[in-house]
């Protein structure tokens, strides 16, 4: 399916969709080819002098198409990879192109650890999600006091709302915390609350 940046892109920079030059969003197996070929081509004409990706399957095409043509090749693991397994055939692929690629960037130690046991013979590198502080201020915003009021406070988590992620894990801290931190949290549940 065709995507759509939600983010500002330098004048120098063009966008090109490999959607739009494939002509079909179809997931049948020969559109899937017809996909990786159309992509390889693609490569092949832009000639670029390195080629960065993110995702994993996105990661194995990519790490074929620089293998082929001779170019550099860096990808990036946006999650932790047990978490969310390709199949036994994408797996292996992973494992047999990863050790091709320039370096192969993971978010963590602990993904770092998993992918050199799992690729050995991989360039790994850590390079963690960028947060700067104080977080930009940019529109659309909220003020906090504007929804939940002057003395109280707000915690705010974000991120895709997979289990994943983790929110279970957030919101059962929070229940824990919240009975002694009302102004955090608000009022205390009552007695009969369950958790």
């Amino acid at each position: 399916e065709r995507g759509k940046c939600v983010y500002p892109l330098d004048k120098r920079v063009t966008l090109d969709f490999l959607a739009d030059r494939v002509g079909s969003t179809n997931k049948g197996i020969w559109n899937k080819a017809r996909r990786l070929i159309i992509f390889f081509r693609t490569i092949k004409y832009l000639n670029p002098d390195i080629i960065v990706s993110f995702l994993p399957y996105q990661n194995i095409a990519a790490i074929l198409a620089a293998r082929l043509l001779g170019v550099p090749a860096i990808v990036s693991e946006r999650t932790y990879p047990p978490t969310t397994p390709l199949g036994a055939t994408w797996e292996k692929a992973r494992q047999i192109t990863y050790p091709w690629a320039k370096a192969v960037i993971m978010q963590t130690t602990q993904g770092r650890r998993w992918l050199k046991e799992t690729c050995p013979r991989t360039t790994v590198e850590i390079i963690g999600n960028p947060l700067v502080y104080p977080l930009p201020i940019t529109t659309p915003f909220i003020i906090p006091r504007d929804t939940v009021g002057e003395p109280r406070r707000v915690a705010i988590a974000v991120g895709r709302l997979e289990a994943v992620k983790g929110f279970y894990l957030l919101i059962d801290a929070f229940s824990t915390i919240a009975v002694n931190n009302p102004d955090w949290f608000g009022e205390p549940p009552p007695k009969e609350y369950k958790q």
